[in-house]
């Protein structure tokens, strides 16, 4: 059976468990930003990698890069992207409930990296719960990058060709976030999905 095949057989279980990890999440966030924050939707596919850049807008714009590898019988590099108006949106409200004014800059990264391993830590126990497997992440890390320089960035990591996608959209009070996790696949852990029966 091909990793396809497998996802789509999954994908009920996936997007369930996904939903249920999601609204842990959110309450994580409400409580960094203290607003409310809900899950408005969640989206689960497997893409080619080349195709990320159709999901992160101009390529002039700025985007918050969060990545983590990932080891153990399913590995590759996670990809957490957030926009720069949205990356300033969660920095200031996170801000305005526990700093002053003048330490938005020097919290800024810590704020990102926590949301960054909120995000993670949801979607890798998903697919850990769904695969039967264990998963272990390495500690985030955080970039700035123009949009132009994403894809190459990612295309020149490690042997992947496929990606698995969570898109998920929060609202925080009443503004819309949109997080895309990208976990891009090792082709030897495509192979070990493809083999394995759901």
């Amino acid at each position: 059976m091909d990793i396809n095949s497998i996802l789509i057989d999954k994908s009920k279980l996936i997007e369930k468990r996904s939903q249920d990890a999601l609204i842990s999440s959110a309450l994580a966030l409400s409580q960094m930003t203290g607003e409310t924050v809900d899950v408005v939707r969640t989206i689960v596919d497997l893409i080619k990698v080349k195709e990320i850049a159709g999901f992160i807008g101009s390529p002039d714009d700025r985007i918050t890069l969060i990545a983590l590898d990932v080891h153990g019988k399913i590995s590759g590099d996670i990809y957490i992207l957030l926009s720069s108006a949205d990356t300033m949106l969660i920095t200031k409200k996170v801000a305005d409930k526990w700093m002053k004014e003048n330490e938005i800059e020097k919290f800024r990264n810590s704020v990102l990296a926590e949301v960054g391993n909120i995000v993670a830590s949801a979607y890798i126990n998903v697919l850990g719960d769904s695969f039967n497997v264990a998963l272990i992440p390495s500690v985030p890390r955080l970039e700035f990058v123009g949009g132009d320089v994403l894809i190459p960035k990612i295309l020149s990591k490690g042997d992947s060709d496929f990606a698995l996608m969570f898109f998920s959209e929060f609202v925080v009070g009443e503004r819309g976030i949109k997080v895309f996790f990208f976990f891009l696949l090792s082709n030897a852990s495509m192979q070990y999905l493809g083999g394995r029966t759901p």
